[in-house]
């Protein structure tokens, strides 16, 4: 059985981990973090694969040879929002328990 504060962060995790609605409170919560920090790469794939798969093709008419601009600027977008996620380096003290 699980105390009362345990069952609330179980709760809060089943909650925040839920593909309902497209992963919304985990995307919400991914907003508030302050640099630094690790994004949740399970919704940046799926994103992703939405879009190469879920949108038209690279050439939409091959006669005219024009590009589906709308799907190439999402993956940017994509790739822009993870790579915000770096702009900040990560410090890490050194523990000399674990470097003897």
């Amino acid at each position: 059985c699980l105390n009362e504060q345990r069952l609330s962060s179980f709760s809060r995790h089943m909650e925040l981990f839920s593909p309902d609605r497209s992963y919304i409170f985990m995307r919400q919560e991914q907003r508030q973090r302050a640099l630094p920090s690790v994004p949740y790469l399970s919704i940046f794939f799926l994103d992703m694969t939405f879009v190469l798969e879920g949108h038209a093709a690279d050439i939409i008419l091959p006669k005219t040879g024009m590009i589906n601009f709308i799907k190439y600027r999402r993956i940017f977008e994509l790739l822009r929002e993870l790579l915000y996620y770096q702009e900040r380096p990560y410090f890490f003290g050194a523990m000399k328990s674990i470097q003897d």
